[in-house]
């Protein structure tokens, strides 16, 4: 789809599109006598997803995506998901604030066929069950300044009256993320030792 050019929707012009789907030479003519209306949404959507694959594949949107890979679309000022109109435009609108999900886990996808309605608490059941949340604990979790054993040790000379600002200044940390691990608030997957 990148490698498409896409021409004026004027009839027997071939000219670049340069904006709302007319040519620059067009675009300057409809603008002097008033500009035609804008085709609806799902048609300028359409327009822009590569659905060469088959009804069994990923249909790519072909235009603007947000930071996580999701296609956008502007309409009246608004920014509105890709995914979510194509979905509508075969189902009935969803009921409520539910969310278009995909089965395929392409962001970009716009194939009804891989898409279904869901509440967020679907979303993130089928983000767990596919492996996508990240479950990372502990030491494991890339932001850990302490470790499982720090941890221990924080425990046993807090039991022992020792200070949450001692023991911060001693392992490098807050005295109230000190106060998190031995009240059990962090580090939860770590159990007491007596």
């Amino acid at each position: 789809m990148a490698d498409a050019i896409i021409v004026c929707k004027t009839e027997k012009c071939h000219g670049r599109s340069y904006r709302r789907g007319l040519c620059s030479k067009h675009y300057d003519e409809f603008r002097k006598n008033g500009l035609p209306p804008a085709p609806p949404i799902t048609t300028r959507l359409w327009e822009r997803v590569d659905c060469s694959g088959g009804s069994d594949a990923c249909w790519i949107w072909g235009g603007a995506k947000n930071d996580k890979g999701y296609g956008q679309i502007r309409e009246q000022r608004k920014v509105h998901y890709v995914h979510r109109i194509a979905l509508s435009s075969v189902t009935d609108a969803p009921p409520g604030k539910m969310n278009a999900l995909h089965k395929c886990d392409n962001p970009s996808c716009c194939n009804p066929n891989h898409l279904f309605w869901g509440t967020q608490k679907d979303n993130m059941a089928d983000c767990a069950a596919k492996g996508r949340i990240n479950p990372s604990k502990g030491e494991l979790s890339g932001r850990a300044i302490l470790s499982e054993k720090d941890v221990i040790d924080i425990r046993k000379m807090a039991s022992r009256g020792m200070s949450d600002a001692i023991l911060g200044k001693r392992f490098g940390v807050h005295r109230r993320t000190i106060r998190s691990v031995v009240m059990g608030e962090n580090w939860k997957h770590i159990p007491y030792l007596s």
